[in-house]
């Protein structure tokens, strides 16, 4: 990670956003006008989350012929690296409890391009992060570095500018966030709305109070959905790449 000292305007950010944004939780957003497509949690057993038939043609998409597009593509030995993020958790667990080793992926290959970055924003100062976990779009080689969370000081009641690359934009993603109440008790773990491939680029993360503190921000971009664990569980995203933020 590299901190930018000089000030990056937020218009710079934000500068390929076609519209807007709505904010987490499904409350108003001034940044954006329209509706945002988004993944509620599925809580019922019988009803399948707001936004999923996306979801799934986007899978669909990166499936081989034949293969129905509306389940999510079994997974294989060499996915071993994909995580699964549950709506009611901010912990990334592997979708198969096997190591990358018996599951032939390979980490940090030679001749690799870098991986993409996504970058953070907040009172006059920027700041790049590389991925904590970050697979191939084949998934046969990922690379994964736990420390590489980036840090930032983002002041209670702020909010937090988040800029993403085409190759998290081009997927559906998601930003799943920690915050501190005024009293210093902690809120609930939230996320914001799952944004369509190819919608966005940019998104202004705000506390859901005006007093609340951003602790701890984690954008996953997702490639499917797993079914809940057990019965009346949650729906779970997949994700194969992540990026973390503690703030300051």
């Amino acid at each position: 990670m590299r901190r930018r000292d000089r000030a990056a305007a937020p218009a710079d950010l934000l500068a390929r956003v076609p519209g807007g944004l709505r904010a987490a939780r499904d409350r108003p957003d001034p940044d954006r006008a329209g509706g945002a497509w988004h993944l509620a949690a599925a809580r019922s057993r019988a009803l399948a989350p707001p936004g999923t038939a996306e979801l799934r043609r986007h899978v669909a998409r990166r499936s081989p012929r034949g293969h129905p597009g509306d389940r999510p593509r079994p997974a294989r030995p060499s996915r071993a690296a994909a995580t699964a993020r549950s709506l009611a958790s901010i912990t990334v667990r592997p979708v198969l409890p096997i190591s990358l080793a018996t599951a032939g992926l390979l980490l940090a290959g030679c001749g690799q391009p870098a991986p993409p970055e996504v970058t953070f924003y907040s009172w006059g100062q920027s700041i790049v992060a590389d991925p904590q976990l970050y697979c191939q779009p084949e998934f046969n080689e990922c690379q994964q570095d736990r420390k590489a969370a980036a840090r930032l000081r983002v002041p209670a009641g702020e909010p937090l500018q988040i800029s993403v690359p085409a190759e998290v934009a081009d997927a559906p993603w998601v930003a799943v966030f920690r915050y501190r109440k005024p009293d210093g008790k902690r809120g609930p773990e939230s996320r914001t709305p799952l944004f369509e491939a190819g919608s966005r680029h940019a998104y202004t993360l705000r506390p859901p109070g005006g007093g609340d503190q951003l602790t701890e921000v984690q954008i996953h971009r997702v490639v499917g959905l797993q079914p809940p664990a057990r019965p009346g569980g949650d729906m779970q995203f997949v994700s194969d790449a992540t990026w973390a933020l503690r703030t300051e």
